[in-house]
């Protein structure tokens, strides 16, 4: 069951190929060689402007809860077949999510490298748990809007949702499988934004600007 589970975690990973390469390459832009180097709406917009950083925002979000909430239905009914151990669709929708994060991070197609797994996580949560979504967009706003600094209120966000999950589990019979999952996001999301926690230490972590900037800059 686990390399079946395996196997058919390779579709969404190899569609995590982050949107934001894409689209700037379509501008003879290569992301990865300006501001952070990072394929997310965030860089996306301190390079081509906001217009492209929430172009890049929507379409991965759309593409992740397209992935889980669709996808992972259809495929389902097939790996369920036969199974001895049951796996429940929470479960392996779950799966299908974290795979879709780590294609995004870890690409294949940009020598495993990629986004920060924001945007995704967010289009994965509201497939598997809208209202912990919520919770987490309402934590990233409030922080956003006091803070103006985007790698905390995401942090922020996903702590948040996570906390969510395990209250919507004890109290709205939410399944377990989407606190674990939020979990495993959790971590992911603390690896990706590493150097920002060390700029956010030393006070050099830059604040959210809503301003075009010149890519030949």
């Amino acid at each position: 069951m686990n390399i079946l589970l395996f196997i058919y975690c390779l579709i969404p990973f190899a569609l995590g190929v982050p949107s934001g390469k894409i689209i700037a390459k379509l501008k003879g832009i290569d992301i990865q060689s300006h501001g952070s180097g990072n394929t997310g709406a965030a860089n996306m917009h301190r390079t081509l402007g906001w217009k492209y950083g929430l172009l890049t925002l929507l379409i991965d979000v759309s593409k992740s809860y397209l992935v889980v909430k669709f996808l992972s239905e259809m495929f389902y009914p097939i790996f369920s077949s036969g199974m001895i151990v049951p796996v429940s669709l929470e479960f392996f929708r779950c799966a299908f999510a974290v795979a879709l994060i780590l294609g995004n991070v870890f690409s294949p197609f940009l020598r495993f490298t990629g986004g920060k797994g924001i945007a995704t996580a967010a289009g994965a949560i509201l497939g598997i748990a809208p209202w912990v979504l919520m919770v987490g967009l309402i934590s990233f706003g409030m922080f956003l809007f006091f803070t103006e600094i985007v790698s905390l209120s995401s942090i922020v966000a996903i702590v948040s949702a996570t906390s969510a999950s395990l209250v919507f589990y004890f109290l709205f019979n939410l399944h377990i499988s989407a606190f674990c999952f939020s979990s495993t996001v959790f971590l992911v999301i603390l690896w990706t934004h590493r150097k920002n926690l060390a700029r956010l230490q030393n006070g050099t972590e830059p604040k959210f600007i809503l301003k075009k900037k010149n890519p030949s800059s």
